[in-house]
């Protein structure tokens, strides 16, 4: 039970370093996007709020949202 919460505690702490990382990255020159993309990936399996955030942007740029899930290994085959 406690690596359980471990790893609970570690894959949040990705996701929310992803999103920061991404929106730092929107300032700096590396990939801003597509970082804030896997932050929202890695935090909607535990917020409802990212997941309908990467709902919006799959339905505004999808092709984009497929290729970051794609290359982080969480494709769907729901398109």
């Amino acid at each position: 039970m406690a690596i359980t919460r471990l790893k609970r505690a570690i894959w949040l702490l990705i996701g929310w370093v992803l999103l920061v990382a991404g929106i730092v990255g929107l300032f700096l020159p590396f990939p801003g996007f597509a970082l804030i993309v896997l932050g929202l990936l890695t935090l909607s399996s535990e917020y409802v709020w990212a997941n309908n955030l990467i709902g919006r942007l799959r339905g505004r740029f999808p092709k984009t949202v497929n290729a970051v899930e794609k290359y982080s290994g969480r494709a769907t085959s729901a398109d």
